[in-house]
């Protein structure tokens, strides 16, 4: 599932390192739901789709792509 050189695959999101792990990254793209995701995806639902994930001065912010 997206095999790519570019890509990274993570089965969890327990992480304490999440916030350095998804700084270098532009998408994340969840392929399978979790209902514990919520609590870890800055407040989105966690639901499956392609998140673009924006940085600024003030941190991350994730929005699902429509």
């Amino acid at each position: 599932m997206l095999y790519a050189s570019n890509v990274d695959g993570i089965c969890g999101f327990y992480e304490d390192n999440l916030i350095n792990l998804l700084i270098s990254y532009d998408y994340l793209i969840i392929v399978e739901s979790d209902g514990e995701a919520k609590h870890f995806y800055f407040g989105v639902s966690g639901q499956e789709g392609i998140y673009r994930i924006h940085h600024s001065d003030k941190g991350l912010a994730i929005e699902l792509e429509e």
